[in-house]
């Protein structure tokens, strides 16, 4: 995979206006694409932490970034939470498409 340039990252921002949570910078991890419209990409489990470093519990991080975050629709432009399968993930993924004939 190759990384996006941090330059074009940003001309996409400016240009496109994107929208950005206040408070999470360093979880940002680039863009997704969604209906050909970039959207600022981040990692849900860097946001969670980031709450719990701030003096939230596991489970008010979840909830407070769940519905003021995850749960707040700001129009075309709402920014995307990245969540990753690991590679066991993945195969099992796979084998449940195989399966039911995909």
């Amino acid at each position: 995979m190759m990384p996006i340039d941090p330059e074009y990252f940003w001309q996409l921002a400016e240009e496109e206006e994107l929208l950005f949570m206040d408070g999470f910078d360093d979880a940002v991890i680039g863009l997704a694409v969604q209906f050909n419209k970039p959207v600022v990409l981040y990692d849900r489990n860097k946001c969670i932490q980031n709450l719990m470093d701030q003096g939230l519990s596991w489970e008010n991080a979840e909830e407070y970034f769940s519905y003021n975050c995850e749960g707040a629709w700001l129009g075309e432009k709402t920014p995307a939470m990245f969540l990753q399968l690991d590679e066991k993930g993945v195969e099992e993924v796979i084998r449940k498409r195989k399966e039911n004939g995909h």
